[in-house]
């Protein structure tokens, strides 16, 4: 093919069966394990939240404390996964209506 065509460049990459399972293997364990650090900051975001919140409790409408927890549930989606975000977005609402209602 490349003698009919020879202003086109050919790159041929082939990985064995074996290559494919141990990458596909490693990618998940890596990737579960990154993922512990994201929950416990997102958890500490959260906890921070709620102890900011707490203290302006008296000083702040409620619109306001939901708009610290809606900021902090931004800031976990804008460095972390989706689903770190989902998590924050659980424990912020739990968090506001257990404290707050």
């Amino acid at each position: 093919m490349s003698k009919l065509a020879p202003d086109l460049d050919f790159i041929t990459i082939a990985l064995t069966s074996i290559e494919k399972v141990e990458k596909v293997s490693l990618i998940s364990i890596d990737k579960h394990q990154r993922q512990l650090p994201a929950i416990l900051v997102a958890c500490g975001l959260c906890i921070l939240t709620t102890t900011i919140s707490l203290i302006l409790f008296h000083r702040i409408d409620h619109a306001n404390i939901i708009m610290l927890y809606m900021l902090a549930t931004v800031g976990v989606a804008w460095r972390f996964s989706q689903r770190i975000a989902m998590l924050a977005a659980f424990i912020n609402v739990f968090c506001f209506n257990w404290f707050f209602r």
